[in-house]
């Protein structure tokens, strides 16, 4: 629950292992999730937010879901793309919870209107 103010605190200080404080440019949602007193609500969207995006789909046109999933690249593409376009404090990395199970080694893939399929489902 963010507290809304008209001043600022300043800025938050994270540790880092080259530095040991660096100012971040832009802690709201850090400040607001500390409770700290913030100047406006934070906003923030989830991966998916962009998915109507031109530029989201022209990705997608060339990629499948989990190559752009295990490619960094891309994924900060896919991430940044709504808060490129509008005034966000944060948005959640693209990627899927699906990659832990093909990080273990598990196939998986996605069928249309069905969802994702494992090749060899655990079974309890």
């Amino acid at each position: 629950k963010a507290v809304v103010s008209t001043q600022s605190t300043g800025a938050a200080d994270i540790m880092t292992s080259s530095s040991p404080r660096v100012a971040l440019k832009n802690d709201l949602i850090i400040r607001a999730a500390k409770g700290e007193i913030v100047e406006k609500v934070p906003v923030w969207i989830m991966r998916q937010a962009g998915r109507y995006l031109p530029e989201f789909k022209e990705i997608f046109a060339k990629h499948d879901f989990f190559s752009i999933c295990q490619d960094p690249e891309l994924s900060c593409q896919l991430t940044l793309q709504p808060v490129d376009r509008f005034s966000l404090d944060a948005a959640i990395i693209f990627s899927d919870i699906l990659v832990i199970p093909q990080a273990l080694g598990m196939k998986c893939s996605l069928i249309p209107v069905v969802g994702p399929c494992f090749e060899t489902p655990l079974k309890a």
